[in-house]
């Protein structure tokens, strides 16, 4: 797997390469500032045959479902992300084409966070689509307490995740410590910014205004 993750990161470094994958994707020894690349890895399982195929792909955020959760109940992060990583059917209109099979068949997809980044920007997804309705707001209260945990509990009955840039050498998940928030307010077509940064010499959190 790790011969597969290191050949799929060369071939989006050749399709990709600019001055944005230089400085922020860069797998050489870089100031941590630029080390905000992780890896996802992507099983599919045929239904039928038991053929699978699995793809890795880079991200510079987690974009993350939110599951509705009840009144006064607190959303985790940790929830969030085992929604992101929970088994996804292929069915219906929507087909896999089996390379054994050579048809299309029902299948399984599932994501996993393979490689962590140094850095880690997640992306809570506040809009989601329902039916006859364009859009609809899936704002929950997201409790900070979970962004300090290991990632690692997260994916409990799944692939392990694996320290950034060492794969499975690198040992167990890094534990990630909240130091700053983007908070948007408002719909898909307009709103008002804020941003959140916690002071590293006395830990209080500072709020200011973003003119966006």
């Amino acid at each position: 797997m790790e011969e597969a993750s290191a050949e799929a990161w060369g071939k989006h470094l050749l399709r990709d390469r600019s001055v944005i994958i230089d400085t922020f994707q860069a797998r050489r020894p870089q100031p941590a500032a630029a080390q905000c690349i992780g890896q996802l890895k992507s099983v599919l399982r045929c239904s039928v045959c038991g053929a699978t195929r699995t793809k890795f792909d880079p991200f510079m955020y987690l974009s993350l479902p939110m599951p509705r959760v009840g009144a006064g109940e607190v959303l985790t992060l940790e929830r969030c992300l085992r929604e992101f990583m929970r088994e996804e059917r292929l069915d219906g209109d929507n087909l896999w084409r089996c390379f054994c099979c050579n048809d299309f068949r029902p299948a399984t997809k599932t994501l996993s966070i393979w490689k962590l980044p140094s850095h880690l920007v997640v992306h809570l997804k506040r809009f989601g689509a329902v039916p006859d309705i364009s859009r609809i707001d899936l704002s929950h209260l997201v409790g900070q307490a979970a962004t300090a945990g290991d990632l690692g509990q997260a994916e409990a009955g799944q692939a392990a995740v694996h320290a950034a840039g060492g794969g499975e050498r690198g040992g167990p998940a890094q534990p990630y410590e909240l130091y700053a928030v983007c908070n948007h307010v408002g719909s898909l077509s307009g709103g008002h910014y804020t941003a959140m940064a916690r002071c590293a010499s006395d830990g209080r959190w500072c709020e200011r205004e973003l003119p966006w």
